[in-house]
């Protein structure tokens, strides 16, 4: 059977080889959209063997005559004929030939008249009011066919976003008057009504269905939102206890509300997964990570999951045990348990931690993370000897948003905590520390600008109660790029990194776009970890490379110290979100 199918194949080809030739089409110089559109459309004729034929020669007036007419030429003259007919040199025996079309376009249709009328619940949505604002199509542009049909599939695509279902056009046709040169356009648009959210389902009975079912922006009753949905579903995925997820309207099943039930598809992750992991960043350099993940450890949505990090200065190993409340997403606690060894600059340590944490989405948007913390930590920073066991209560705000996905176009971060311990609270010292952070990326016609801002402040009577851990340095591709990870600190008397009770930096880079996902970059860093402020300000600046990879933006700098550092220059390496 083999044998005979490449005797059929062989024999096909020779056919069509026999039967077809190669041409190309020369067109003279007229505007690229219409000279584009013509080569596109003939370029799908298969010409016969000889092409000067009276049929074939009106196929492909025929075809030209409707690429003009696509983008506005409805009076252009054509003349055509066959100028070359020679063997191709790098075919044997295959004739090729060569057909001139020579086009006179004649004056482009223009849009005189624009009727666009919108009926239905949609008559006054602000989503179609905002869309005719800024509206594909105008008049007094010249007409393109393509232009019209995007302008029609806009409304047709804003219509299924929102739940406008039985939504059609009642006209929708392009009047053209050639001997004028102008178009009337017509466009009704009957939306129907708006359907709304019905009742969720869940195809299969599942463990913890009731925290999955809050994750849901949204009520029954509410109008309906394609993006609603997908949020859902990013949510559900979000949570880690599902392997897949598929939420999807069911139509056929709307009551008479006009109320469109959800049905939820989903299959469970196994019950363990592991993960091993390798990176490199210029302040940590090559570290690697194991992780083990449990997500279902019982019917109430509890999860647990553990990590190993090491790198050659860094090594950590923590546990973390979830409790889901009123969500498994948004509402929650967790226990969690770690041990970390550092060994880096001037810094010699081993911390051990336990930690309870209450989160909890607010309604205007912020994460807040409620906690108390055991950290118990010693070792020597620079010349000093310490050991530090404190009990911390804290409170934390977060927030991120961005677009664009993992390489983001635009884009904010905040993050804010407090934290405290007491000896009255059974700490070894008394110490409060406060810390602030806010990120902003912005992207216009392809230049990027990113700014960051740091802020910290310790309240102690010696920064020498302070576990090191909680102090304050600077330098690094997170903080002043130019210096070292963390080399910019107060020094002890032996000239040692002490660490400061402030902090502050602030970042400014732009990014110039070279090609496709590449963007040159220059930046310009500020600021100071210090105790008292009698240090000089560190300032650094360079320049870079930014290269948007499947996996996140790849960012390679080259920084320069503007005071006083111990290099000439240093390199920063990160790969990862820029948020």
């Amino acid at each position: 059977m083999k044998v005979l199918s490449s005797i059929i194949l062989l024999l096909s080809i020779i056919f069509i080889k026999d039967v077809y030739a190669s041409v190309t089409y020369k067109i003279n110089e007229i505007i690229p959209i219409a000279a584009d559109n013509v080569e596109l459309t003939l370029s799908g004729l298969i010409p016969p063997k000889n092409v000067n034929t009276v049929g074939y020669l009106n196929e492909v007036k025929k075809q030209t005559i409707h690429a003009l007419n696509a983008v506005g030429y409805y009076q252009s003259s054509i003349a055509i004929k066959v100028i070359k007919d020679v063997v191709a040199s790098n075919a044997k025996d295959e004739r090729h030939q060569v057909v001139s079309i020579t086009i006179n376009l004649g004056p482009r249709v223009i849009i005189k008249e624009l009727y666009i009328k919108i009926i239905g619940a949609a008559k006054d949505d602000k989503h179609f009011l905002a869309l005719l604002d800024k509206f594909i199509i105008k008049k007094n542009d010249p007409l393109d066919s393509e232009k019209y049909e995007e302008a029609k599939a806009s409304l047709s695509k804003l219509a299924q976003r929102y739940g406008y279902f039985k939504a059609h056009f009642k006209r929708s046709i392009v009047e053209v008057t050639k001997k004028s040169a102008s178009a009337s356009i017509y466009l009704w648009f009957d939306s129907g009504p708006r359907y709304k959210f019905g009742q969720i389902h869940f195809a299969h009975k599942i463990d913890a269905n009731n925290l999955i079912k809050p994750l849901a922006k949204f009520k029954t009753g509410d109008y309906f939102d394609t993006n609603d949905i997908n949020q859902f579903n990013s949510a559900i995925n979000d949570t880690g206890y599902f392997s897949s997820s598929n939420v999807f309207p069911n139509i056929n099943q709307t009551n008479k509300d006009l109320e469109v039930p959800l049905d939820v598809i989903l299959q469970r992750r196994t019950a363990d997964s592991f993960g091993v992991g390798i990176g490199y960043a210029s302040d940590s350099g090559v570290r690697g990570k194991f992780s083990w993940i449990r997500p279902w450890v019982n019917r109430y949505g509890h999860s647990i999951e553990g990590h190993i990090v090491a790198s050659m200065e860094k090594q950590e190993a923590s546990l973390v045990y979830k409790i889901p409340l009123e969500d498994a997403l948004y509402n929650y606690m967790s226990f969690k348990t770690a041990y970390k060894l550092l060994n880096q600059n001037d810094t010699d340590t081993t911390e051990y931690i336990v930690g309870l944490n209450r989160y909890r989405l607010l309604s205007n948007k912020w994460f807040r993370n409620t906690y108390i913390r055991y950290d118990a930590e010693s070792g020597r920073q620079g010349a000093q000897d310490f050991s530090t066991k404190l009990i911390l209560p804290g409170i934390s705000f977060s927030r991120m948003k961005s677009e664009g996905g993992v390489n983001a176009t635009s884009g904010n971060k905040q993050l804010i905590y407090f934290e405290f311990a007491n000896k009255i609270l059974l700490s070894s010292s008394n110490v409060a520390k406060v810390y602030m952070q806010s990120k902003w990326l912005r992207t216009y016609a392809g230049h990027q600008f990113v700014f960051s801002v740091m802020l910290g402040a310790i309240g102690t009577k010696s920064i020498y109660n302070t576990p090191a851990s909680m102090r304050f340095f600077a330098g690094g591709d997170q903080s002043i790029r130019g210096f070292a990870f963390e080399t910019i600190s107060p020094k002890d008397s032996s000239g040692f990194l002490a660490g400061g009770k402030y902090l502050t930096t602030a970042n400014f880079e732009y990014r110039f776009p070279i090609a496709h996902n590449w963007k040159i970059a220059t930046f310009y860093d500020i600021g100071t970890a210090t105790s008292d402020f009698s240090e000089p300000i560190s300032k650094g600046t360079g320049l870079g490379i930014v290269w948007g990879s499947p996996v996140g933006p790849l960012r390679f700098y080259v920084g320069v110290p503007l005071t006083q550092s111990d290099e000439n220059f240093t390199i920063h390496l990160r790969i990862g979100p820029e948020l």
